[in-house]
């Protein structure tokens, strides 16, 4: 599987809603093979939010939406 986001939107957040550690990093570094994204770059952004209740993960979600204009995908995991 390979991910091309669009050149005017190239960034990708990414939230783990029931990951431990390490199952975590496993799906970060699948995700930047996917993306075609080496290291931790700006278009990147992961959240473990695996103890955070389910109306805050919502009001995450909807704060990047609301000011992340570069945002081409939102992947919640969980």
């Amino acid at each position: 599987m390979k991910l091309t986001l669009p050149t005017n939107r190239q960034k990708l957040i990414y939230f783990d809603t029931e990951s431990a550690d390490v199952e975590f990093y496993n799906q970060a570094e699948k995700i930047k093979k996917f993306a075609g994204i080496s290291g931790f770059a700006d278009r990147l952004q992961m959240y473990q939010v695996r103890e955070d209740a389910p109306g805050t993960i919502k009001k995450m979600i909807q704060h990047i939406c609301e000011t992340e204009p570069n945002v081409s995908l939102i992947v919640i995991d969980g």
